[in-house]
């Protein structure tokens, strides 16, 4: 699931399950919230960011369940203002 070039969007309770690559993606957006995710790929599968944020601002993430074969969640591009509570994560490599 992709959130690109959005204000002021809401995600809620979603189960997202075996993506080949990031399960989701917060691109150019300000003002995302994002709660309640259950986020499961195999340990061993690559490349399967949780969640990834990347030229965002204001993001809030919380009470996400998220386990992974590589980040949990992952923030990059010149992001700033991400907040994040209650994530729990693994297995996984964590929050980069």
């Amino acid at each position: 699931m992709t959130i690109d070039s959005c204000r002021g969007v809401r995600v809620r309770g979603l189960r997202v399950q075996n993506a080949q690559q990031m399960h989701v993606t917060v691109s150019r957006s300000r003002g995302v919230r994002v709660a309640g995710l259950r986020i499961d790929a195999p340990e061993d599968s690559p490349n399967t960011d949780g969640i990834h944020v990347a030229e965002s601002t204001a993001v809030t993430i919380q009470s996400c369940r998220i386990g992974t074969g590589d980040d949990c969640i992952s923030i990059v591009n010149g992001s700033f203002g991400v907040k994040m509570r209650d994530i729990d994560c693994g297995p996984g490599h964590g929050i980069r």
